[in-house]
């Protein structure tokens, strides 16, 4: 590639069946590394469903860039409300509006983060004869059957995620292992695939400006994030059952489990050490986890010991300078290699008890970790180094 191609700004429209009114990890690693593509000086176009107010984008104007300040354009393609299909009449559209788009001004690639069915942008790909690149963050048929859905639904999503798979010039993994499990699944070349680790907005999230004050005599902990069966909550729960009451819990999110799990916490009779706040915008939490001590990831072993995990929560918890307390899983050693956390065994509340009742008497081991979680977050785990991570791979298919 010529030095004029590798500065020649790309034009690229990127495909999701996400909802950007859900304040999810999905929605956070969609919009902050897309911002950072945009602000490099590329022609983002991000294709979504119209799904109530998309975050950031005003509804009378859903083509503007930098509405309510994202950096790239959104084009919110309504979604059919019929039952069942509705998702495949979206990707029909969004075909369509991709082939329509491209007429006016050419796509040098269409990037897909693959979702349900995923075939929209791909269909839109191939009739343009431009490139096309798929994003997977988790196996959608594991996933699905996680989450309680029919297993004809998990088999089809299975196919539609084999075909775009195999059908692309290039795969963006968030983790080796997904990588590995994905190419031998879907057989897919392993040179195919390439991997951008989730990262975080480290200007958004960090310490307070006075610096943490920990002390022995209490502790607040935090989990944040979409609340889900693989999230470990239930042992969270059972792990509050043993603890005294000077440490207390907070659970920040939304999601399929919120009402179980506030009705759990009444009949095991620790509601009054858990409190729930429901979901909150990137930017009110970011200001929310300056009152914690520290930061829990209970991932269940179901599910994330397969695939690795990269997660966006992990990540923001060290950003604010947060000790964590997470499961012992593929992609979690750094937390004890670099000393930012401690790692117990997955779906285990007695280790997890244990563990916070240690940390809650050893004051500097908490400031210790909380000041190398911080550091780490800034100098290795950033949005704009994954924006140049992803950006080598999509420069290596575009159109030139």
């Amino acid at each position: 590639m010529t030095a004029a191609a590798a500065a020649r700004p790309l034009r690229i429209a990127v495909v999701t069946e996400v909802d950007l009114s859900q304040p999810y990890g999905h929605t956070v690693h969609l919009t902050e590394i897309w911002s950072r593509v945009a602000s490099a000086g590329h022609d983002v176009t991000v294709f979504v469903p119209r799904v109530g107010v998309a975050v950031g984008v005003a509804p009378s104007d859903p083509g503007h860039a930098g509405a309510r300040g994202f950096p790239f354009r959104v084009a919110a393609i309504p979604l059919p409300p019929v039952p069942k299909i509705g998702l495949a009449l979206y990707e029909l559209r969004l075909a369509l509006e991709l082939i329509r788009r491209h007429r006016k001004s050419r796509w040098d690639l269409v990037y897909t983060r693959s979702d349900l069915y995923s075939i929209g942008g791909w269909l839109a790909a191939r009739l343009l004869r431009r490139p096309h690149v798929t994003e997977l963050n988790a196996i959608k048929r594991t996933e699905l059957l996680h989450e309680g859905k029919p297993g004809h639904v998990a088999w089809i999503a299975d196919r539609f995620e084999r075909w775009i798979t195999a059908h692309s010039e290039r795969v963006v993994a968030v983790t080796e292992g997904l990588a590995r499990r994905a190419s031998r699944l879907h057989h897919v070349f392993p040179e195919t695939f390439a991997v951008v680790a989730n990262g975080v907005n480290t200007e958004r999230f960090r310490p307070p400006e006075e610096g943490r004050v920990f002390r022995a005599d209490g502790m607040d902990v935090v989990f944040a994030g979409q609340l889900t069966t693989y999230q470990g909550l239930l042992t969270l729960l059972d792990a509050a059952g043993l603890l005294e009451k000077s440490i207390r819990f907070t659970i920040i999110g939304g999601g399929p489990m919120e009402e179980d799990l506030r009705r759990l916490a009444e009949r095991m009779n620790v509601s009054e050490a858990i409190r729930f706040t429901g979901p909150l915008p990137p930017g009110e939490l970011a200001g929310r986890l300056h009152g914690f001590d520290v930061a829990v990831a209970p991932y269940t072993e179901a599910r994330n010991i397969e695939i690795e995990i990269s997660p966006v929560k992990v990540h923001t918890y060290l950003a604010a300078g947060l000790p964590v307390v997470a499961s012992r899983l593929p992609g979690l050693e750094f937390l004890e290699s670099e000393g930012v956390g401690v790692l117990i065994p997955p779906d285990n509340p007695k280790a997890l008890a244990k563990t916070l009742g240690e940390l809650l008497k050893d004051v500097e081991r908490r400031s210790q970790m909380s000041l190398r979680a911080r550091r780490l977050a800034v100098e290795r785990l950033d949005w704009n180094d994954r924006a140049k991570e992803l950006m080598e791979v999509l420069r290596s298919v575009a159109v030139r």
